[in-house]
């Protein structure tokens, strides 16, 4: 079905971006997953995904730096709200996860043995996951 009418391709791949974006979770440029948190879900030994600067652009924490409960401290009293952190998402919402799974399954399930189109779907229940 989804091979057959790209527009529904389009459509099935912005529903995909957006769970994704409303998880909170992402790869970046190198591959290495990274999730946005609240400051209050923040835990040490997580490791800084990005720095993080203040408002006048001065450097306060450098990416790659694993976190103390010193630096979530530094971090809540400069009033950050949340920040990007390295690592797949802590939580998943596993009724919102089973029901995009199975609509992954219900729009490749014309696929047939095509081994392409199995892949696909394979993979992309794989990034969800």
């Amino acid at each position: 079905y989804l091979w057959a009418h790209p527009e529904s391709m389009f459509f099935f791949f912005q529903d995909l971006v957006q769970y994704a974006l409303n998880r909170n979770a992402f790869a970046g440029k190198a591959g290495i997953r990274m999730q946005r948190l609240d400051i209050g879900k923040v835990k040490p030994s997580m490791v800084l995904a990005m720095t993080i600067k203040d408002k006048n652009g001065n450097i306060v924490l450098l990416k790659g730096l694993e976190l103390t409960e010193r630096h979530i401290a530094i971090l809540k009293n400069r009033d950050v709200k949340s920040l990007i952190v390295e690592g797949a998402p802590m939580e998943r919402e596993s009724v919102v996860l089973d029901t995009l799974l199975e609509e992954v399954d219900r729009r490749f399930s014309t696929a047939g043995s095509n081994p392409v189109v199995l892949k696909i779907r394979d993979i992309i229940k794989g990034l969800l996951a």
